[in-house]
């Protein structure tokens, strides 16, 4: 089973905060909010992990993988922010057709 984690977003409602850290590495009790996200996803067995991210937050998001995630998830970049389906899409080519897989956005608990 695969899953894709939608985190290009720019996290305007929590600005400052989020001018300095993607919302979805905002922390919960010392924990990134997709750090959850992705632990519920493995604790259901699902093996593929498809983040789509803004590509100005890589730098963020590879010291997350460095930090607690290392090597469980793929990177798909958007270079300039698309919305929902816009990031969707550009994670479509590692959905095969017919093939069910979950989405959700990165900023869920």
């Amino acid at each position: 089973m695969k899953a894709i984690i939608l985190a290009g977003g720019q996290g305007t409602r929590l600005h400052p905060i989020t001018l300095e850290y993607p919302k979805a590495l905002l922390t919960v009790k010392k924990k990134p909010i997709i750090s959850y996200l992705v632990e519920l996803f493995q604790d259901q067995g699902v093996e593929d992990i498809i983040i789509s991210i803004n590509q100005g937050h890589r730098i963020d998001f590879n010291w997350w993988v460095k930090r607690y995630h290392q090597g469980q998830h793929r990177f798909v970049e958007e270079k300039e922010p698309l919305g929902t389906f816009g990031g969707l899409s550009n994670a479509q080519k590692y959905v095969k057709d017919q093939e069910s897989f979950f989405v959700t956005n990165a900023d869920e608990i």
